[in-house]
């Protein structure tokens, strides 16, 4: 964990065998950004630019 902090990692994992679960919970959510972008009101906005990226 301290080489992380000194290579300045944004993210610091202390259980790094936590990762499938998060993959899969992450798979879960990236699904159902693209469920959004197919409705009505996601393909509305789907392209809006994002001031903050």
């Amino acid at each position: 964990m301290v080489a992380a902090l000194n290579e300045g990692e944004l993210h610091i994992f202390t259980h790094p065998n936590y990762r499938p679960v998060v993959q899969q919970q992450f798979g879960a959510i990236d699904a159902a950004f693209e469920r959004a972008a197919q409705r009505p009101l996601g393909q509305h906005i789907v392209n809006q630019k994002l001031d903050m990226l």
